[in-house]
């Protein structure tokens, strides 16, 4: 890690703009690899996705992965008893 970062934040937080001085110094990183760490990161996976970098990440088995297409449904009634709890 750079000497002139502050310490105790994470790397997760670091990584972008690291990330960002290489692009500024016209470095063009076609891929970015990183381990599960960095994966189970939202912050970090949505700031590599706003700035259209490519990457491929490991993830927690845990993690749910949805197309952008996607929409939430609420499923209905499956527990027991009458609807609304009653």
């Amino acid at each position: 890690m750079p000497q002139d970062t502050k310490p105790g934040r994470p790397r997760t937080r670091l990584a972008p703009g690291l990330l960002d001085r290489l692009a500024r110094q016209g470095v063009a990183v076609p891929l970015l690899v990183a381990d599960a760490g960095y994966g189970r990161s939202v912050s970090f996976r949505l700031a590599l996705e706003e700035r259209g970098w490519s990457c491929v990440m490991a993830v927690d088995a845990k993690e749910v992965v949805q197309p952008a297409s996607a929409v939430p449904v609420q499923p209905g009634q499956g527990g027991l008893g009458p609807p609304g709890g009653g």
